[in-house]
């Protein structure tokens, strides 16, 4: 089957952030994104005729806290939540895919010490996903291999933490 697509994609979005320094030593940023999206496939085959049509919205946002210890020593905290579109498939037989989303927590300080010879930056974060999109091959689908698709498969938690030294000496 030969499939002949006319992809049309919409997305519209509106973003305001807004910093409020309350003392010298203390920054609160707080950012908010409307998204609005859409995707519409026209497909032609000589199998099947099925438009495709996928539309997803989502409020996101951040919130952070900085504290500059010092000149050298900036401490800093952030909860922000995320959003990745849903869209189409290609072929007609395969369904659609739903937004992903996910919400960040992150810990971290950024210093400068030793009169500059060394930076030293550190975090730690943890992450919390919901519909992961994943693409793989429907085995045997043209074209040869198999045929691409998204779907969104499930949850997964995400947690680490950087450490970053830099000096220099001379």
């Amino acid at each position: 089957a030969i499939t002949l697509t006319k992809a049309t994609i919409t997305s519209q979005s509106v973003f305001a952030q807004v910093g409020y320094r309350f003392s010298p030593q203390w920054q609160l940023t707080v950012g908010s994104r409307y998204s609005d999206d859409e995707q519409v496939y026209d497909r032609a085959t000589n199998v099947i005729d099925k438009p495709g049509i996928q539309r997803s919205s989502e409020t996101t946002g951040r919130v952070a806290l900085n504290w500059n210890l010092s000149d050298d020593v900036l401490l800093y905290t952030s909860v922000s939540k995320g959003y990745k579109a849903g869209g189409v498939n290609l072929r007609p037989q395969d369904p659609n895919f739903g937004p992903e989303k996910n919400m960040v927590g992150e810990i971290g300080a950024k210093t400068t010490l030793l009169d500059g010879h060394l930076r030293l930056n550190g975090d730690i974060f943890y992450s919390n996903y919901k519909d992961i999109q994943y693409l793989s091959l429907v085995p045997g689908a043209p074209p040869v291999g198999g045929a691409p698709m998204q779907e969104n498969i499930g949850a997964a938690r995400s947690q680490g933490a950087e450490l970053e030294i830099l000096g220099a000496w001379g």
